[in-house]
């Protein structure tokens, strides 16, 4: 059975696996556009999520995580950052207002993030549980550590723009030649591919969290049009927009 295929994950159930109680309640974390909210067990592995988190992290369904641990789609140089703190949380400790960048598909974010230990009915710590609410004071140094980190901020500022590689080599200093030579090592990808991903997973946002037409999304996502759009996110997520906005909304 494919993952489209399958129903939604059982939030009740999951947490029951880890002998704690859910509450309803945490379902109101889907509609958050920006908080990203998660449960992990004592392992790191995710147990539930919110989509903010699935889509900002590119995946396409709460399958893709579920089970999954940090290591599995966030960039190297945060796992160690990411892991004290659990282990932290994990010690009965919490982890209150930690200042962090959160780097997805190598465009990063600043959050204020809390961390609290997950306990079942008889007290022991059998988990974490974790919220990540973004800042609004960032500036060009979000990305700061990513190879092409001035390339980074560029694209993830202008992406809804028409770019060129000229453009964006120029804004990094290099030549059109030596951009996307690295640009090539350090992404395993061109900057034309990676910036028509960029604009689709981007575009997954609005289709959950907001009722504007597709032609709209598309246009404020930076596509040509419409039927372009539909093209490249079926190419890129699997299925229609009009679908994954059926099937994820909330």
């Amino acid at each position: 059975m494919k993952w489209h295929e399958k129903e939604e994950p059982d939030l009740v159930a999951e947490l029951r696996a880890l002998g704690a109680v859910a509450t309803p309640a945490i379902k109101l974390f889907d509609q958050l556009p920006d908080t990203l909210f998660w449960i992990k067990d004592s392992r790191g592995r995710f147990r539930w999520v919110n989509m903010a988190l699935v889509l900002l992290s590119g995946r396409i369904s709460r399958w893709d995580l579920l089970g999954a641990t940090d290591k599995n789609f966030t960039d190297t140089s945060q796992i160690d950052q990411f892991h004290h703190d659990d282990a932290k949380a994990l010690t009965g400790e919490p982890v209150v207002g930690h200042i962090e960048l959160v780097v997805f598909n190598h465009v990063g974010r600043w959050y204020d993030t809390t961390k609290l230990p997950l306990r079942n009915l008889r007290g022991r710590i059998v988990g974490t549980i974790g919220v990540a609410v973004p800042m609004h004071h960032e500036d060009a140094a979000t990305s700061r550590g990513a190879p092409l980190a001035m390339a980074m901020n560029y694209i993830g500022k202008h992406y809804r723009e028409p770019l060129t590689n000229r453009k964006i080599a120029k804004v990094c200093g290099m030549s059109l030649r030596v951009f996307q030579r690295q640009f090539g090592e350090a992404y395993h990808s061109t900057p034309r591919a990676y910036i028509r991903t960029l604009r689709i997973r981007m575009s997954c946002q609005a289709l959950v969290f907001a009722n504007r037409p597709l032609s709209t999304i598309a246009h404020e996502c930076g596509f040509s049009d419409q039927s372009h759009y539909s093209r490249e996110f079926r190419r890129t997520m699997g299925m229609p927009p009009r679908d994954y906005r059926t099937k994820y909304r909330r």
